[in-house]
């Protein structure tokens, strides 16, 4: 009868359990103790001192000049902007911001606005009401000048995908200048404006 070597007995246990434990480990990493939540939005968003806000927003209404003539061409507008907010309270940021928009017949207003974002909801953070203030400088044909203002109501917060979103929906009011054939038209906008964007 042949002996077997007690060493290499040893050998093929010690290999069989460093086996079944490679096994065991794959195993459970393949298979999590807790399944992973996808938050669309986290309660918990307002926590840094800085936020900057990318977002794209079109608008559509109703545009009359001075003498109450329609005019189709500034009705529905789209465009782009940037803001930073400092949280000044947990339910108040406030801060600046600048876009571009761009209106049917190819105008484009820069406005540079103030805005603020408050959050009655003090058990809920993520909802909140914002308003944004500013002036659009003039230059030439190609920018047109005048004053943009708007109020209304947001929602954001964190995502395990992105770092933050926000959707927003309001009024917003505009009061351009502009000439056409050497006679001042100066629209004025009533219109409802629709944003999303991201945030950092």
């Amino acid at each position: 009868m042949r002996c077997v070597p007690t060493t290499t007995i040893i050998m093929k246990r010690l290999f069989l359990s460093l086996a079944l434990i490679v096994v065991a480990a794959t195993a459970m990493a393949q298979y999590p103790t807790e399944m992973p939540k996808y938050y669309i939005f986290d309660k918990d968003f307002n926590d840094n001192m800085f936020e900057l806000n990318l977002e794209v927003r079109i608008t559509t209404g109703l545009t009359k000049n001075k003498s109450g003539h329609l005019l189709d061409n500034f009705n529905f507008g789209r465009g782009a902007r940037a803001s930073l907010l400092y949280l000044f309270d947990p339910s108040f940021r406030a801060g600046m911001g600048i876009g571009i928009e761009t209106y049917a017949r190819r105008d484009d207003a820069l406005p540079i606005f103030l805005t603020a974002q408050y959050s009655p909801w003090k058990s809920d953070l993520r909802r909140y009401l914002f308003t944004n203030v500013g002036y659009s400088p003039q230059c030439g044909k190609q920018l047109l000048g005048g004053w943009h203002a708007e109020v209304g109501v947001g929602y954001k917060g964190k995502t395990d995908l992105i770092n933050g979103i926000k959707i927003e929906v309001g009024y917003n009011f505009r009061a351009l200048r502009l000439t056409r054939d050497g006679k001042k038209l100066d629209p004025t906008c009533h219109a409802l404006t629709i944003g999303i964007g991201l945030v950092f």
